[in-house]
């Protein structure tokens, strides 16, 4: 009798896995069987598993690691014909190497919850709740970061802002939406507020699959940066500062014209001009 396949499986522990992380795989038959040469089980990926151990057992161990470019939502062998190498029992039976279909009872699938994900998140928009207007001194300013997907925060990432200050996380690890909060400082002016650069954001922020996130900002003032399409200045004066509109002092009284004694003035003046000329 031909052995057959009855099961695979995965030691490996559910969850999601990233680029250069170790699967392995194991493939059980109804007998021992003997291993010749490097079998090799293709996977949903489009690439293999290769065989590591297991000859004379009934139970063969295959690894693979995760590729760049690897993405799927629940490991599997690609076919039922995905499993190849030359397997013999004792009696120098072929071993029918024909799998379950992919997803059903004894399948990869069915047995494990593997995720491959090998894309870095990356941000797709900063924008703000706080409504666009003008803010002073001690006023918060409520930014938020959108990503690609959920990410997991380590630490306390900051925004460095165009005013040369950093907004702090607030809130959002485990979400697609990370909140950071900004007190506006003594000095701060922004006709426009945006963060600093393409790189203004910084910390530890990873998917479910460990994956760094990508912190690239869009550059400042185009689309999907802070200042595309909000209105947000600051002026940094302070809270309690009261502006009052300058009092202007009453103009003085002007003073009447000096009147000239009827004809006196005109004679005199031409005598003496007369004299001096004699």
């Amino acid at each position: 009798t031909a052995p057959t396949i009855t099961n695979v499986t995965a030691t490996t522990a559910d969850g999601s896995y990233k680029k250069d992380d170790t699967i392995t795989i194991t493939v059980s038959l109804s007998e021992a069987v003997d291993v010749t040469g490097t079998p090799t089980l293709t996977l949903n990926t489009g690439n293999n598993a290769t065989y590591s151990s297991g000859s004379g057992t009934d139970t063969l161990t295959f690894t693979y690691t995760v590729q760049d470019g690897d993405t799927t939502s629940d490991l599997d062998y690609n076919a039922t014909g995905s499993l190849s190498g030359t397997l013999k029992d004792t009696a120098l039976n072929n071993a029918t190497l024909t799998l379950v279909t992919p997803g059903a009872s004894g399948s990869l699938a069915a047995n494990k919850a593997l995720v491959l994900d090998t894309t870095a998140p990356t941000i797709t928009n900063v924008t703000a709740t706080t409504a666009d207007g003008s803010y002073k001194k001690d006023d918060t300013i409520t930014i938020t970061v959108s990503l690609s997907e959920a990410v997991d925060v380590t630490g306390t990432p900051t925004l460095t802002l165009g005013t040369g200050n950093d907004a702090t996380y607030s809130s959002g690890s485990g979400t697609d939406t990370l909140t950071f909060t900004y007190t506006v400082q003594d000095g701060d002016s922004a006709s426009k507020l945006d963060y600093n650069a393409t790189g203004s954001l910084s910390g530890t922020l990873k998917d479910t699959a460990l994956n760094d996130a990508i912190l690239t900002l869009a550059t400042p003032g185009t689309s999907g940066s802070l200042a595309f399409g909000r209105f947000i200045s600051i002026t940094g004066l302070p809270a309690n500062l009261k502006i009052e509109p300058p009092k202007l002092s009453a103009p003085a009284p002007k003073s009447p014209a000096p009147k000239s004694s009827s004809g006196g003035g005109t004679s005199s003046l031409a005598a003496s001009t007369s004299s001096a000329s004699g």
